[in-house]
């Protein structure tokens, strides 16, 4: 039996050889290969070759994951951004919405004060028609529950 400087590995090796005829016979070649100087220095060099190989893949591998990681993260801030993109839409449908809220209530107040307009002239027009029957300010004052002020403001913007 041969014994490998590492323990695990005496046991691995130990596990193979108990019923593996296959792995005996490559074994026993590797071994009477590593006594030959030739074959042990083609084997170096292989080691060296394969080892530069798999630095070489275990760079590309870690490259891979990283860029892998850096796409989800860009995945994840796309996301975030079409929710963004989507309240803002929102954000302005309810302010259009607001707007034309504004606008409508903007023309109701216009209507409103064309007929508190028309309401003041209406009035006007009936103190002026009182005074023409001959009531003083006063009495058309008392009639109409307003301050003298306010009827003579009244007669004034019928001028």
């Amino acid at each position: 039996m041969v014994n490998i400087a590492n323990p695990i590995y005496d046991i691995v090796f130990k596990y193979l050889m108990e019923d593996d005829a296959d792995m005996k016979h490559i074994v026993h070649r590797l071994l009477m290969a590593s006594t030959d100087a030739d074959v042990r220095q083609d084997m170096n060099v292989e080691d060296e070759y394969f080892a530069a190989i798999e630095k070489r893949d275990t760079e590309i591998m870690l490259r891979d994951r990283k860029l892998a990681e850096q796409q989800v993260q860009l995945s994840e801030q796309q996301v975030q951004l079409n929710e963004q993109q989507v309240q803002l839409s929102e954000q302005q449908v309810q302010l259009s919405e607001q707007q034309v809220q504004l606008s409508e209530q903007q023309v109701q107040l216009s209507e409103q004060q064309v007929q508190l307009s028309e309401q003041q002239k209406l009035l006007g027009y009936s103190i002026q028609i009182m005074q023409d029957n001959g009531l003083s300010l006063e009495a058309i004052s008392a009639k109409l529950g307003k301050s003298v002020e306010e009827l003579k403001e009244l007669l004034q913007h019928l001028s």
